[in-house]
């Protein structure tokens, strides 16, 4: 998954729109890799994608051609089937945090520039859906699948859970504790101290259907 870095003073704009659709079928794994942007998911019979792209800069020739380097890409391996937000002028770079080893971490850069991904998603029955961002909140309504939703900063949101749910909020450098496990048909009533993120419990509060949401901290 990337970071972003970088602002912008401009308030110059440019959008686009890409349509994705794809054969996934259940038993298949749909993962979602966004840098900038929130993520969106509800059910529906047939798979498809919307990435509605907004670039700022301090003018426009400089948005239009950031824009046109933003990439949606997809991957399939097997049955896993991946879309990646793929953002202009990034670069590898090796960071040691902690005293910890040394760990090789994409930075998207754009010093002159905002760019934000808004990912709405259809999901089928029984795909396992891996759905995460760095800047924004995941999203999710009655999705009869497994999920596992991650943000750096924002929210994650599931409502009508039907089947396991793993869900976590990280900081760069922290260990990726979830923030609630093994959510099974929305039977579930418990308290997790997620490792270096909170200094209190957080109550999972599951309502008809299995829902929880967990907040930005």
């Amino acid at each position: 998954m990337l970071l972003a870095a970088g602002t912008a003073r401009g308030d110059e704009t440019a959008t686009r729109t890409d349509r994705v659709a794809a054969t996934i079928g259940a038993g298949s794994t749909f993962r979602l890799d966004n840098v900038s942007g929130d993520v969106i998911a509800v059910p529906g019979s047939q798979f498809a994608a919307v990435a509605t792209v907004v670039v700022t800069a301090d003018d426009r020739r400089r948005a239009e051609d950031i824009l046109q380097k933003v990439r949606i890409v997809q991957l399939r391996n097997g049955n896993d089937f991946t879309i990646e937000a793929r953002w202009p002028e990034s670069r590898w770079i090796l960071r040691r945090m902690d005293r910890g080893p040394a760990t090789r971490r994409m930075v998207a850069r754009c010093e002159d520039c905002r760019i934000n991904a808004r990912f709405e998603v259809t999901i089928p029955p029984g795909v396992t859906a891996v759905l995460g961002t760095v800047n924004g909140s995941v999203r999710v309504r009655d999705v009869d699948g497994d999920l596992r939703l991650s943000t750096v900063n924002g929210a994650v949101q599931a409502t009508g859970v039907r089947r396991s749910l793993t869900a976590a909020r990280w900081r760069p450098g922290r260990p990726r504790s979830p923030w609630g496990v093994g959510l099974l048909g929305g039977l579930a009533g418990a308290f997790w101290r997620p490792t270096g993120c909170c200094s209190d419990p957080l109550p999972w509060s599951p309502t008809s259907g299995g829902s929880a949401a967990l907040a930005k901290v």
